[in-house]
């Protein structure tokens, strides 16, 4: 049984040495530690085998929990879009004054 810290679970793996070499070598080269590259590794295997509908529902979900704790879940279109333009004349303004 695994357990389940922060978001995380430690698990053991048995891995061929080939596939343990290549993670080693891509680890050295892009700096990384080793977890972290076998961690995105797998990620990006997953996401190969999974439909494109999976992943847009998965991001949408995302977007949503993020809109949620921003408070901005249920905005309107035209709160929205007069947010945004209050950030373009914040931005033209730092600019161009």
């Amino acid at each position: 049984m695994s357990l389940v810290v922060d978001g995380s679970v430690e698990v053991t793996l048995k891995l061929p040495k080939e596939i343990y070499d290549r993670l080693i070598e891509f680890a050295h080269r892009e700096q990384q530690e080793l977890e972290k590259i076998a961690i995105a590794s797998i990620a990006r295997g997953l996401e190969t085998n999974t439909n494109p509908r999976e992943i847009l529902e998965r991001v949408s979900l995302k977007y949503r929990q993020r809109l949620e704790r921003l408070g901005k879940l249920h905005q309107s279109s035209d709160e929205v879009l007069e947010e945004l333009q209050q950030q373009r004349e914040k931005i033209v303004e730092q600019l161009y004054s």
